[in-house]
């Protein structure tokens, strides 16, 4: 059995954006953080959004710059009448104050998390697989990836996946098994699928620098689809990308790598 991809042409839609305002002091990044985030979440947002919250966490991440750490709230699985699942999130940068306080440095525009809809019974919206940050440029072309991810794995767990459709780029023996890798994926634990043009627009050269810029995807044109799963005997990530490409048989790409 080979897949078959193909493109799908849709309208290019902007990504809203969201002014900032003053904040007040809030408590210290300690007493944050050893607190139950929902019991803090009327700090971060409005009494009507505060409401709807269903997880929250504060805490300090590997990447964070010094006096700075991090709260994101989420709410609850909703239909987004599109045949996907939808989740709210609600990202903030917080910062260090001098006297043991802290303040919100950042409001980060909220953001839909979005999957497939699975085909089940009952009101409630099931995800078919992890859900990801929906994709407000392309979001048609984001579900089409994501369907199409779910369909790949459950090819490949058949052996419909050729050793000639798969590429890996991995050392360390992590490529001795890369169909069986694939097999094992599992959709639920995906935690980014991207859709970018498979065209680059670039200036001159100057000096030793080049500048290119990633071309929107136009009407019918194919994309590239890069999925990413966390590595379950590493800190690092996989990273599984494809063309959709009308007409093309599959040919995916495998790279176990550390992606900041």
């Amino acid at each position: 059995m080979r897949l078959l991809l193909a493109a799908l042409g849709v309208a290019i839609m902007p990504a809203p954006a969201q002014a900032g305002e003053a904040e007040q002091p809030l408590p210290s990044r300690d007493v944050l953080i050893a607190s139950d985030p929902l019991d803090q979440v009327g700090l971060f947002l409005p009494a009507d959004v505060a409401r709807t919250i269903e997880s929250g966490r504060i805490w300090t991440g590997h990447l964070a710059l010094p006096g700075t750490f991090d709260a994101v709230y989420t709410g609850p699985v909703r239909d987004g009448n599109d045949g996907t699942c939808r989740r709210a999130t609600y990202r903030f940068l917080l910062e260090d104050l001098p006297g043991g306080k802290s303040r919100i440095a950042e409001r980060r525009p909220a953001q839909d998390l979005v999957a497939p809809r699975a085909v089940v019974g009952g009101d409630r919206c099931v995800a078919a697989t992890g859900m990801v940050p929906r994709n407000e440029r392309y979001p048609d072309r984001q579900l089409y990836g994501l369907r199409t991810l779910a369909e790949i794995i459950d090819t490949a767990k058949f052996g419909g996946i050729g050793p000639d459709q798969l590429e890996c780029r991995t050392d360390a023996g992590a490529c001795d098994d890369a169909l069986g890798t694939l097999a094992a994926f599992d959709p639920q634990d995906l935690t980014m699928l991207n859709v970018r043009g498979l065209g680059k627009d670039c200036g001159p050269i100057e000096g030793r620098t080049r500048l290119c810029s990633i071309r929107p995807v136009g009407e019918g044109e194919p994309f590239l689809i890069e999925a990413r799963f966390p590595d379950r005997d590493s800190a690092q990530t996989w990273k599984l990308e494809w063309e959709a490409r009308d007409g093309a048989p599959l040919k995916l790409s495998m790279l176990r790598t550390t992606i900041i």
